[in-house]
């Protein structure tokens, strides 16, 4: 990602981990978490976050998690077998650091291929696991994208998204 990051003056890439940023303090205006804030310790994040932010920076949080229990139970798949630990909801509401501007989730419909679905399918190791073991296959993935398309090769799937903005 850093290598094919679009260059700008204005613009700082670098990576390291969130609760040690070697940014100085009070020095960004903006922080944006995309489907990430799951994977650090929030409080150590919160706290460092609030050392590099400027006096009222903005930190905007947002996720989206693709409702697949329809499919996978139509596909013969158990969702609760094939799920995941992973809080896509997580962002910084109740902590006293982070001022509220706005947090909302929102359930909008997604239509995409079988081919597509079949990839956002077998992309978890556990729904992997699951699809190889119906299918008695390493390779699962002619067989369920033929199993999805049924008659149409475009799918709709609901999504729900997740976005949070607050200031700092």
């Amino acid at each position: 990602m850093l290598a094919r990051a679009a260059k700008d003056d204005r613009v700082t890439y670098f990576a390291a981990r969130v609760e040690r940023l070697p940014i100085q303090k009070n020095s960004v205006d903006l922080v944006t978490f995309a489907g990430s804030l799951f994977y650090a310790d929030r409080d150590a994040t919160g706290v460092e976050i609030r050392r590099v932010c400027s006096r009222n920076a903005e930190v905007i949080v947002y996720d989206f998690e693709i409702l697949l229990d329809d499919v996978l139970q139509q596909c013969g798949i158990d969702p609760q077998a094939a799920g995941s630990t992973y809080d896509h909801t997580v962002n910084f509401s109740g902590d006293p650091g982070f001022r509220e501007v706005v947090v909302k989730n929102e359930r909008l419909s997604v239509e995409m291929s079988a081919s597509q679905l079949t990839h956002i399918l077998l992309s978890d190791s556990n729904r992997l696991d699951q699809f190889v073991n119906r299918y008695r296959s390493t390779d699962p993935s002619e067989s369920l994208e033929r199993d999805l398309r049924s008659g149409t090769d475009r799918v709709s799937v609901e999504a729900d998204i997740y976005y949070s903005r607050y200031r700092v």
